[in-house]
């Protein structure tokens, strides 16, 4: 469910997939995305909520939005791969309160920072609002 794509420097393309199995699970394809190697889990946890992937401009990593938990939607964390999706470094949780639940993340570059817009879901009240946040790209990059 909910794939989402990348182009990698070489070329090819990463695809991460949602699901419910507990970890993000991804595929690559070498030819435009006609064909794609087999669908391999990943070592990251994540609840069956969509992931977003982007490009940082300044430095080339890529950034990845998600929930790094295997069963609910918190907390929602962050992580950079310097060598294009092989390994996941500078973790950082975004959002943690046990009161909400947070999905679908996006990520849009401006200057010097992150835009970064997702749902919150109040599980006692049943509401969802759509939040977004301003963050330094070097916050990401920060210990």
């Amino acid at each position: 469910m909910d794939p989402h794509i990348i182009q990698l420097k070489d070329g090819t393309i990463l695809m991460t997939i949602r699901n419910q199995l507990g970890r993000i699970y991804q595929a690559i394809s070498t030819d435009q995305g006609s064909t794609w190697t087999h669908v391999d889990s990943t070592d990251i946890q994540t609840a069956d909520s969509p992931i977003a992937l982007r490009r940082v401009p300044e430095t080339e990593d890529l950034l990845m939005i998600w929930n790094n938990s295997r069963e609910i939607r918190r907390p929602l964390s962050s992580a950079i791969s310097k060598n294009e999706g092989e390994d996941w470094t500078h973790f950082k949780d975004i959002e943690t309160s046990k009161e909400y639940s947070y999905s679908h993340p996006t990520i849009t570059f401006k200057g010097n920072d992150t835009l970064l817009m997702y749902n919150q879901y109040d599980e006692k009240k049943g509401w969802v609002s759509v939040k977004l946040k301003k963050f330094p790209i070097n916050w990401f990059y920060s210990v």
